[in-house]
């Protein structure tokens, strides 16, 4: 779940980086509030990503340290 809050808060920074174009130096109302909100909800987002617990590649994956096999030991 935290790397869903990270990927919509990626998505949400190139939003208002794009936005900002369109503000025509937060001239323009609409395009100034897409991007204002655009700012927030990748803050938002980044916050409540880090505040979820994250789980390791090799926690998800299980503990399987019985199928690793070392190389030197290959003939």
């Amino acid at each position: 779940m935290a790397w869903l809050f990270l990927l919509v808060a990626g998505l949400c920074e190139i939003a208002w980086a794009i936005g900002l174009k369109y503000t025509e130096g937060f001239s323009r109302l609409l395009p100034t509030i897409g991007t204002v909100a655009a700012m927030v909800a990748s803050i938002g987002c980044l916050g409540l990503a880090l505040q979820l617990p994250f789980v390791e590649i090799s926690e998800s994956m299980g503990n399987h340290d019985s199928k690793i096999v070392d190389a030197d030991s290959v003939d």
